[in-house]
């Protein structure tokens, strides 16, 4: 079975992403087509599994055309997003309709529909995941058993070759899923005797706009400095 003879399977993304990509979108205008162009700032993996979500929610179309949906939701904030949002959601899981009631039911049948339709192991998860988040923000009730949170798995931090003190996080399964990326950047100030250090939490492949462009100038910053000493890291 070819990746095109698959199932399409409900968005099984980080939520996250999702809206900061509609978030790009509002800020950039939406292109004529969404293909990788739109979506520099995130790594091939996360690229496809955008698309595969945008297409699932028939935000574009075959060709990456975008819909009018997908453009009246980035333009949209506040309530208006909400209701937009509550109208997506509806349609996203229409295929539960007669078979899951989401305020009642428990991960298990939760968990037992989806299986049904096509989802199979750590996917079945990321669904849910997207799902409970997407019904949050659209204000959706769901049934309290879905919004507990289940123990996270063990990650693993390795650090990058280009700078042992920034580390990345992965899970001990190696999926392409959201980084959480703990970043530190330490450089000596010799005249004062002290030290400058740069940290943040950050996903590198969610930043967009202004926000990427002064997390990566302070960066070359301090490099910069750091350079006219002939020194490095702490």
């Amino acid at each position: 079975m070819t990746e095109n003879d698959r199932k399409p399977l409900p968005p099984y993304m980080p939520y996250k992403t999702f809206g900061t990509f509609l978030d790009h979108l509002r800020a950039i205008g939406t292109p004529s087509h969404i293909d990788k162009s739109v979506m520099t700032s995130l790594s091939g993996g996360m690229q496809s599994w955008l698309k595969a979500a945008l297409r699932y929610m028939k935000l574009i179309n075959g060709d990456d055309t975008p819909t009018a949906a997908l453009e009246q939701l980035a333009n949209a904030q506040g309530d208006d997003r909400k209701a937009l949002m509550r109208e997506l959601f509806a349609k996203t899981y229409a295929f539960l309709n007669g078979k899951v009631d989401l305020t009642k039911t428990t991960p298990v049948k939760l968990r037992e529909a989806i299986v049904a339709e096509g989802g199979q192991g750590e996917t079945v998860e990321k669904i849910i995941t997207f799902m409970v988040a997407m019904a949050k923000d659209a204000g959706v009730s769901i049934s309290p058993l879905l919004t507990k949170r289940a123990p996270r798995r063990p990650r693993v931090k390795t650090a990058t070759p280009s700078n042992p003190s920034i580390t990345t996080d992965h899970d001990d399964e190696g999926d392409d899923v959201e980084v959480d990326t703990a970043a530190m950047k330490t450089i000596a100030l010799p005249k004062s005797g002290g030290t400058l250090t740069l940290s943040g939490n950050i996903n590198l492949f969610t930043l967009v706009g202004n926000e990427r462009e002064l997390v990566f100038k302070l960066i070359d910053a301090m490099t910069a400095f750091e350079e006219t000493l002939g020194g490095g890291d702490d």
